[in-house]
């Protein structure tokens, strides 16, 4: 069994045996109050994504029986293709106080050139920057809503889920305009860590840079190598300060303890929210 890192509350120790404490000292508690005093770390530890947060129980029996220390979780947007019933700021508290790292998804408006359906941003930067803020605005509301604290800066984190599009000039100029928004709200006081998830290359990525620009990027590249450098064509100078998570592995079930969740997997060298 995978044991903490450095990183994570400075231990170095079984899952299993974190659990039991906090079940003997009493801080493994769904109490609200553990959320508000969680703030923003970086962690070079494996975690998975999944469309629906799992129940309480399915996060108790994995933190004892998989690999994994983080989730990703869709907080919201217009964009979400997932119900979540198990999402609510009690669920968020519980899994943080037992250990778990959260990285939230804000999936909001996509790419005028995004092929998928559903609901776009403006082709016109202008617009598309104003958009960007205003999805910032819609995701720090869903993180309070869920007892995440984002009343000091720096102790929160939101990535936005920018899926790939046809990179014509036009929607590439779009997507840059409207992360900028996005950025520009976050970095607003009390300022919060922004992120842009999105695929590698579909995503464009090494575009949305320059000022503002995202702190840290999440890359989806299914080659099943866990390094975060290796994000091709985003060059492994950029977002290099402990500053990537990569989804190296798509859509598929794995079972731990006898309970099997379809996931995603994932490896960082970059902030969650703990």
């Amino acid at each position: 069994m995978r044991t903490m890192t450095s990183r994570f509350w400075h231990l170095s120790m079984p899952k299993i045996i974190i659990f039991a404490l906090l079940v003997v000292t009493g801080v493994f508690t769904p109490a609200l109050s553990r959320s508000a005093s969680a703030t923003v770390v970086t962690t070079t530890s494996n975690g998975f994504d999944a469309c629906s947060a799992p129940s309480t129980a399915t996060m108790d029996n994995w933190w004892i029986n998989s690999p994994y220390y983080w989730v990703g979780v869709y907080i919201g947007g217009v964009d979400r293709s997932c119900s979540q019933p198990n999402l609510t700021s009690s669920w968020v508290s519980h899994v943080v106080s037992t250990g778990w790292n959260i990285v939230p998804i804000w999936a909001g408006l996509q790419d005028p050139c995004y092929s998928g359906g559903g609901s776009l941003f403006s082709t016109d930067p202008t617009t598309a920057y104003s958009q960007g803020q205003s999805e910032a605005s819609s995701a720090v509301g869903a993180l309070i809503g869920l007892g995440i604290n984002v009343g000091t800066s720096g102790n929160a984190e939101v990535v936005d889920d920018l899926e790939a599009f046809n990179q014509t000039p036009t929607c590439v100029a779009a997507a840059q305009a409207f992360i900028k928004g996005w950025d520009a709200y976050l970095a607003v006081s009390p300022s919060q860590v922004s992120g842009v998830y999105g695929s590698s290359s579909g995503s464009d990525i090494s575009a949305l840079t320059g000022s503002p620009a995202p702190y840290f990027i999440w890359g989806a590249y299914w080659d099943l190598n866990q390094s975060t450098l290796d994000l091709p064509p985003i060059p492994s100078s950029a977002w290099s300060n402990s500053q990537r998570l990569k989804q190296y592995r798509g859509g598929h079930v794995e079972t731990y303890g006898g309970v099997g969740i379809n996931i995603d997997n994932d490896s960082a060298n970059g902030p969650v929210y703990h």
